[in-house]
């Protein structure tokens, strides 16, 4: 009775410290690397087993006080008392004479608007003309041609800026062209830096295109290290995301041996031979059969045999399938043959090797004018 016990203790003993083992092997991450049921899932799917699998979920952490966004800034409020007042005077021209289905109404009141001169109400009439209305945007682009020509600095230069953004951005394919003509144009000042920007920063594929484009038709050899750095652009995709599950399980199957004990066993054995004897067998000769019969005593082990299973979570983790892709811009690669003569194809450390080997202009900053302050954004 007293060694039945023991065994007993011993068994459970053995089971709690295999537990406990395995228990101290996954939370320090000793057991193989998680490939157990790697399943892709679609981008908002819930992991599989997730509730099975994951740990118990402690005190939830004090949520951080949102901070509220700052209301977006009226750009009106930013002009000078001056700049206020030619803006309201355009924005009433706008509204009247400007948006009149009558021809002669408009005609009259885009007169009166080309015949507004001063620099300092350029800005505000952007602010009022440059809308969803095409017309409005229409009658802006003829002032802004002027103010572009008028050779007064600093309007002249951010005249250009809006003839740029017009020819690169505008919905309006005719407004686009437009604009496009009267950079173009001899007595237009040549001043790219806005261009370049759009080139480097414009999430559209099409305004990118044409910002290039625009580059080569002005012959602006400063900007061959802006057009390398526009060939290809690297776009990031996701797929879906790998939900990693662990779950261990350990069948314990612990064999206790009690004391030894003997087993008394009956064998028999059988004895053959070839010999002289009186019997004739094969080929003439003589064989003696023998048979033997005693008991042996074989030692015997008791084994008692437990199974347990023991389970030790592992939870799951999720990790992003995100591809990567070079994406190349062909319209980029024209205007770069278009200004060198040469072509490289996609291979910007073989542009850059000849543009720094002394061709070309190395100037890859382009003009800029400190006067310009708020308006080249």
């Amino acid at each position: 009775m007293k060694n039945a016990l023991l065994l007993s203790a011993a068994v459970f003993a053995v089971i709690a410290l295999a537990a406990a083992s395995v228990s101290a092997g996954v939370a320090m991450g000793s057991g193989p690397p998680g490939q157990l049921g790697i399943v892709p899932q679609g981008p908002h799917a819930p992991a599989p087993g997730a509730a099975q699998f994951a740990p118990v979920p402690g005190p939830a952490p004090a949520a951080a006080p949102q901070t509220p966004a700052p209301p977006p800034v009226d750009p009106v409020t930013q002009l000078s008392h001056d700049q206020k007042e030619w803006y309201y005077k355009i924005r009433d021209l706008a509204f009247t004479s400007l948006s009149s289905s009558s021809m002669d109404d408009f005609r009259a009141g885009e007169q009166k608007l080309l015949a507004i001169k001063e620099p300092i109400a350029l800005e505000p009439m952007a602010l009022a003309l440059y809308t969803s209305n095409t017309r409005w945007r229409s009658s802006f682009l003829q002032a802004v041609a002027q103010y572009a020509r008028s050779g007064v600095s600093p309007a002249n230069k951010l005249a250009v800026v809006y003839l740029e953004d017009i020819a690169v951005k505008d919905d309006s394919s005719v407004l686009r062209s437009k604009a496009r003509a009267l950079l173009l144009a001899k007595d237009t000042p040549r001043e790219t830096s806005r261009i370049k920007y759009q080139l480097a920063y414009s999430k559209d594929n099409g305004a990118r295109d044409r910002a290039a484009g625009l580059l080569a038709d002005l012959k602006d050899q400063t900007s061959l290290a802006n057009l390398v750095d526009a060939l290809t652009t690297e776009s990031s995709t996701l797929n879906g995301y790998w939900v990693d599950t662990r779950n261990v399980q350990l069948d314990m199957r612990p064999a206790v041996a009690q004391l030894q004990s003997m087993l008394v066993v009956q064998e028999g054995a059988t004895a053959s031979g070839v010999g002289g004897g009186t019997g004739t067998g094969a080929g003439g000769s003589t064989s003696t059969v023998g048979q033997a019969l005693g008991n042996i005593q074989l030692p015997t082990v008791h084994v008692t045999q437990t199974r347990t299973t023991v389970s030790a979570p592992g939870g799951y983790s999720i990790t992003p399938d995100i591809e990567q892709k070079t994406i190349t811009h062909p319209e980029v690669l024209s205007a770069l043959k278009s200004l060198t003569g040469q072509d490289f194809g996609y291979d910007k450390a073989a542009w850059m090797n000849w543009i720094t080997s002394g061709h070309g202009d190395r100037n890859t900053k382009g003009q800029s004018n400190p006067n310009w302050g708020s308006f080249n954004k």
